[in-house]
């Protein structure tokens, strides 16, 4: 995982991923917008969807964008390439480079130089089976996609963006991608255009409402998950049973206390409400 921790299971994280399935295969689907609190496990999630993808398919593309250029490197790097050199070789398809990709992982033979000599004497080295699968970090403007054939495209910390309409991002992408995963944290994305953005794209990637060829009209599913669900922070109380299930009740409970508590500091309040959504309209 992004923290170095092996992955457990979670009630929350087989939800996410089912609704991420369901999405790849609804026709009537291109994607979806995800909204949720801090070190709910999003990105490492959606990354490691996206390398399931990317090793049962031939030649497929895998773009990568974030709220700036650097963040979409950190991103491959911490939630992809950090578990990807450590994963068993019956997992890790043949390779170009080395386990200190940084910008790319290019699932394809190591390049060969095969000189006059060994191609005219038969000793030729020929090249092994591969995928041809590339993932990439591209740069956070509107237009760093538009060229190319996408499978999946992840646009990771959209909320958070600034000097770019994420919309007309969201518009390049998808006419050059099959599938668009899109997700924030709700904590930071502040007001102004940003919010009023993703204000737009939740309440337009309502399943509910239809355009007449049977779309939404951002042609995503809206997913949000409340801060209680498998509520899990570093130096604070986890509300999760031993078998990985949430508790809802007593993680709700424990944000509302926190919550009394800060009645008297509107700052501070504001603060708890934003980093712990108990639902969409606290979120927006």
């Amino acid at each position: 995982m992004k923290d170095g921790r092996q992955p457990q299971f979670r009630e929350s994280d087989m939800e996410f991923f089912q609704f991420m399935e369901y999405c790849v295969h609804d026709p009537q689907c291109r994607g979806m917008s995800m909204f949720g609190r801090r070190q709910s496990g999003k990105s490492s999630s959606i990354m490691c969807f996206i390398y399931a993808y990317s090793i049962r398919i031939r030649s497929g593309q895998f773009g990568l964008q974030s709220k700036t250029d650097t963040d979409a490197v950190k991103l491959l790097q911490e939630c992809m390439i950090k578990g990807w050199a450590n994963c068993p070789v019956w997992f890790k398809p043949t390779y170009r480079g080395d386990t200190k990709a940084t910008r790319q992982l290019y699932h394809a033979s190591p390049a060969e130089r095969n000189n006059k000599k060994a191609v005219q004497s038969g000793r030729a080295i020929q090249p092994e089976p591969e995928l041809d699968t590339l993932v990439f970090a591209a740069n956070a403007s509107e237009k760093a996609l538009d060229s190319g054939t996408f499978t999946i495209t992840a646009q990771d910390e959209f909320g958070k963006t600034r000097n770019v309409n994420i919309l007309e991002r969201l518009l390049v992408v998808l006419q050059s991608s099959s599938k668009v995963f899109m997700m924030t944290t709700v904590e930071e994305m502040g007001a102004g255009d940003s919010l009023v953005q993703c204000t737009a794209l939740y309440n337009d990637s309502n399943p509910a409402e239809r355009t007449a060829n049977g779309n939404t009209k951002s042609l995503l599913y809206r997913y949000f998950i409340p801060a209680y669900k498998c509520y899990e922070k570093i130096n604070e109380p986890c509300f999760i049973d031993e078998w990985g299930f949430s508790m809802d009740k007593e993680a709700d409970e424990y944000i509302l206390n926190e919550r009394a508590a800060a009645v008297d500091n509107p700052s501070k309040l504001l603060s708890l409400t934003r980093k712990n959504p108990r639902t969409i309209d606290e979120a927006l």
